[in-house]
């Protein structure tokens, strides 16, 4: 016991970020699974990773960080953008966003093959860096965290409103598409320092598993947002701690413990 509050005591900023992105993630997940569009949380994470590779094989240092996420951020907005403009029914979209999903795949693969330094990094990004996370990072993370969650619970009615009936919402709402891109701004921040930080795994796991084990179809967003946090957070958290005691890699268990929560979590209710 003594040796896992040791380990654990030098793993508190790794611990700070998982609860960071298991708090925001799943909830934007929760959205996307509101507004019918998933396969955006599929398609994002891999192309934020796919923006992460072209921007090592321009040149970007690794060591600078802030201009790497930036320059991967513009390429996830411009996937979001692209996805949005599609206007010719659903089912072409959602062709469109699993083309973004392959496509990331394959130019991440692509991409590394063509540059050593791309190699090196973007081979990480599937199971994610959590352990080597800094001081640095994480405080600012952190902060940026807790600046969106406020951010949410301020215009939460707005969010709600535009979840549920977006055209009803763009004909009352004022500066519509302003607020529109902000949200997806957000997402593709937040998606994009998550690959870079706890990777592709653990935050597509966070965007799609607590959205689908939480709909339980019972109550409104409020509690459906409120079990896919509860979810994330818990299997997350629950996961991490398993696998330092394990000695296993962070974010396979992380993803395991978010899918076990869920799991459980609709297995006590079908037993009610």
């Amino acid at each position: 016991m003594t040796d896992f509050l040791a380990l654990l005591s030098f793993s508190f900023l790794p611990l700070v970020l998982v609860i960071t992105f298991s708090t925001l993630t799943p909830a934007m997940g929760a959205l996307l699974a509101i507004r019918n569009e998933m396969m955006l949380a599929l398609a994002l994470p891999s192309v934020a990773n796919a923006g992460m590779a072209l921007g090592l094989l321009c040149g970007i240092n690794p060591e600078h960080e802030l201009s790497l996420y930036g320059f991967a951020t513009v390429t996830t907005l411009l996937s979001i953008f692209g996805a949005s403009r599609i206007r010719n029914g659903a089912s072409n979209r959602e062709i469109y966003l699993a083309a973004l999903f392959i496509g990331g795949q394959i130019l991440s693969s692509t991409f590394s093959a063509l540059s050593p330094v791309a190699n090196s990094h973007v081979s990480h990004l599937l199971n994610g860096e959590i352990l080597a996370a800094g001081s640095l990072i994480t405080t600012l993370l952190t902060i940026i965290g807790t600046l969106i969650v406020a951010l949410a619970i301020v215009n939460r009615n707005s969010i709600f409103a535009w979840c549920a009936d977006s055209e009803f919402f763009m004909v009352g709402a004022k500066r519509y598409h302003l607020f529109v891109i902000a949200i997806y701004v957000v997402m593709a921040i937040t998606i994009t320092l998550g690959v870079a930080t706890i990777g592709t795994m653990l935050v597509t796991a966070l965007l799609v598993l607590p959205a689908l084990w939480g709909n339980v179809g019972k109550g409104g967003i409020h509690t459906y947002l409120a079990l896919v946090t509860g979810i994330g957070i818990t299997g997350g958290i629950g996961g991490f701690l398993v696998a330092l005691a394990i000695d296993f890699p962070p974010a396979v268990s992380a993803a395991v413990g978010i899918g076990a929560v869920g799991i459980s979590l609709r297995l006590s209710l079908l037993r009610r």
